[in-house]
């Protein structure tokens, strides 16, 4: 694998007190989440509106036609062993799309730094909506399957996050809901969200949560929810996506509508995170993963998760400080000649000669 130096990819980093720039690190820190295979090419969503309206369904539609795409999706689909649930054993393969973080302001500020760190490694996608300060109020950090979405702590707790699972046809979303309603009876909560279109609300995408939106966590305190979503048909008819036979909805086609260079970021994709939890998110984040057919195993500090493309590490901790993301693992398309590690706000982002690059909350 080629190697190249994250100086040339970085020329422009603003050495300040808010981008901090250190060469030379004997090792990229003491992350334990390795790399799982990571699919081929291509980043940036296509303008993806950073609010929606949500509105609950009455019912899931099983089995709609599907449109989506012109682009080669990378990722196969497999056939993985299911747990002991309900319905079939094979499973479908259910993907990470992306994760969410709520960020302060000096980190948002240093995120929206042309020069910034992450802005070399991913194409950064910046809300036109500003908080009560001036700062973004969103940002949207792209890559070829995933993204990462930035958000300004304004009304809600600092580190509130989330790490949103994604299946790639309605049917699979369907079974899906089925699995997880055979533990929880009066959940998942399903809804379907929309945006607005030239004349009408379009139809964005379908989630099902096994709480309500917002998680369990106390009033002023950072919270923690992982949940699955499907997109709907109307979207990527929207974003005048080609359908494909086998009526699958990729990620990858989403986010890559419309993009010219395709490809062109240092980062394939997220296929790592670290998580503190409570016992009780601990406890959902488990069913949703069994009913994902992710490998389970233990760690030193809790539990890991194996599935497509994508590594999720769980430790558990009844007490403040509240739930949350600790660290965000990336994959590089080519390999730095050293290991570096840089300053963005009060976060810390380490790039390695392994071709990882960890960012820490």
């Amino acid at each position: 694998m080629r190697r190249y130096s994250m100086r040339r990819l970085l020329s422009g980093v603003m050495l300040s007190g808010v981008l901090i720039f250190t060469a030379g690190c004997d090792q990229i820190g003491a992350v334990d989440v390795a790399a799982p295979t990571v699919p081929a090419p291509t980043q940036d969503h296509a303008q993806t509106p950073p609010h929606a309206e949500s509105k609950s369904l009455e019912t899931l539609v099983a089995g709609e036609t599907a449109p989506p795409e012109l682009l080669p999706d990378p990722v196969a689909p497999v056939a993985q062993e299911g747990p002991d649930l309900p319905g079939d054993a094979a499973l479908f393969p259910v993907f990470l799309n992306f994760c969410n973080v709520t960020l302060d302001e000096e980190t948002m500020r240093a995120l929206e730094i042309p020069s910034s760190p992450l802005s070399g490694l991913a194409r950064v996608d910046r809300s036109r909506k500003r908080t009560a300060t001036g700062g973004p109020a969103a940002l949207y950090l792209n890559f070829d399957n995933t993204y990462i979405e930035c958000l300004a702590a304004e009304g809600t707790p600092l580190g509130s996050s989330d790490v949103v699972f994604s299946v790639d046809r309605p049917a699979d979303y369907t079974a899906m809901v089925e699995r997880l309603s055979g533990r929880y009876p009066d959940r998942p909560s399903v809804e379907l969200r929309t945006m607005s279109g030239d004349e009408r609300e379009i139809k964005w995408f379908y989630t099902a949560r096994l709480t309500d939106e917002g998680g369990m966590a106390a009033p002023g305190e950072s919270s923690f929810e992982t949940y699955l979503m499907t997109y709907h048909i109307e979207a990527f008819m929207m974003l005048h996506i080609p359908p494909r036979e086998d009526q699958r909805l990729t990620r990858f086609a989403y986010l890559n509508a419309g993009v010219e260079d395709i490809g062109s970021s240092a980062v394939r994709d997220v296929i790592g995170a670290v998580v503190v939890v409570t016992p009780e998110e601990a406890e959902r984040l488990d069913f949703l993963m069994s009913a994902a057919a992710y490998k389970k195993s233990t760690t030193e500090k809790g539990l890991r998760y194996d599935g497509p493309d994508f590594r999720l590490d769980v430790e558990v901790n009844a007490s403040p400080p509240a739930s949350r993301i600790q660290h965000l693992v990336l994959a590089m398309r080519e390999q730095p000649e050293t290991n570096e590690e840089y300053r963005v706000g009060t976060t810390t982002l380490r790039v390695g000669r392994d071709g990882l690059a960890v960012w820490s909350f």
